[in-house]
């Protein structure tokens, strides 16, 4: 692996830094933070984007499955905090660790926890999220990692409006008011609600142009703070700054769609049109979606103290002695108390910033 690695490094005009994504509820977590420490170990300056990953149907119906689960998620959170330049753990459950929690719910999709699903939604969040340093002439990846873990905080968030509730005439100005308080997307970090502001954001806008930005109806004329606006850019920044007062937001702005062609499932509801938009007549049955607007952000939230808090807490509550195989590959009752400790540095970093809003 390592002579792979070193072959496609080589290869690359400019490496900006590594895209991991790798399980966390199993072993193969360990094996996912041996890599990070060798990627860190070689390529010190370079950024590691590590995204952590549960899937939403994993068995929970023995005590065994539960604590098997916790204990190699505490194990990898830590490592991935402790290697990766930013860590965003990543499930469609809405909670990990007591029991697996509902699915995340979307309010135009209608999907199932089965992985043709689930991954479909998370790739489209990431292909989303990655355009700003995937794309020429935007920031780097270290860019965006230095922003979004400053003093400790190198768990970060991700949530995704998907599709972007564009109502049907494509308006995007309207579209936003009719959020009201309202955010436009849902987390896909377990156990973040999105009840507290951000420290920082990073915002992608997809598939809404300026064409889109205003509005043939009599009611355009209405002022509102969006009337200056000129370009989708300027909409998003006003949004940003009237929704996120207190947090520092990076924007960027893609004209193109997100495709949802096959082999995409189609998980659309049906008063979705094809092209992505809000419609009030329902789509044909035989009918699918072609392509949608996405929205996502990605965050370093005070939110991501209920993550880290829950996860420590349940930890702790395990008997690491009871657990053999843990013991007879390697791990010692004081290596554990260790990595109990740092999860809860790690969530301290959180808690202390909470309390001094």
């Amino acid at each position: 692996m390592e002579d792979r690695i070193h072959f496609f490094t080589e290869e690359c005009d400019s490496l900006q830094g590594f895209h991991i994504l790798m399980d966390t509820f199993d072993g193969f977590g360990g094996l996912g933070a041996g890599l990070l420490e060798y990627l860190r170990d070689e390529f010190d300056t370079k950024s590691l984007m590590t995204f952590g990953l549960t899937p939403a149907d994993l068995p929970d119906s023995a005590p065994h499955e539960r604590a098997n689960r916790i204990l190699n998620s505490a194990i990898t959170y830590n490592s991935c905090s402790t290697y990766s330049s930013l860590f965003t753990p990543l499930s469609l459950a809405s909670t990990l660790w007591k029991k697996m929690g509902p699915l995340v719910t979307f309010p135009y999709l209608d999907y199932k926890s089965i992985p043709y699903h689930t991954s479909s939604i998370l790739a489209a969040a990431l292909d989303t999220m990655s355009l700003p340093y995937r794309s020429t002439g935007h920031m780097d990846l270290r860019d965006l990692t230095d922003s979004l873990n400053s003093l400790g905080k190198k768990v970060a968030s991700l949530n995704a409006a998907l599709p972007f509730p564009m109502i049907g005439n494509g308006q995007v100005v309207q579209s936003i008011l009719s959020l009201e308080d309202n955010l436009p997307w849902s987390s896909l970090t377990p156990h973040v609600t999105n009840q507290s502001n951000p420290f920082m954001q990073s915002v992608v806008s997809r598939g809404i142009t300026d064409l889109k930005l205003k509005s043939p109806l009599p009611y355009s004329k209405t002022p509102n703070e969006y009337s200056s606006c000129y370009s989708v850019d300027d909409v998003l920044q006003r949004y940003l700054e009237t929704k996120f007062q207190s947090t520092f937001s990076a924007r960027s702005v893609c004209r193109l769609n997100l495709d949802v062609l096959p082999p995409f499932p189609n998980i659309f509801s049906r008063n979705i049109d094809s092209s992505g938009f809000i419609s009030p007549v329902l789509r044909h049955l035989k009918q699918g979606v072609d392509r949608i607007p996405v929205m996502t952000s990605l965050q370093s939230s005070p939110d991501i103290h209920q993550l880290t808090q829950t996860l420590h807490t349940e930890a702790s509550k395990l008997n690491i002695k009871k657990h053999s195989a843990y013991i007879e590959a390697g791990l010692e009752e004081d290596n554990y108390l260790e990595i109990l400790q740092e999860l809860s540095d790690l969530d301290s970093c959180y808690v202390n910033k909470m309390e001094s809003l």
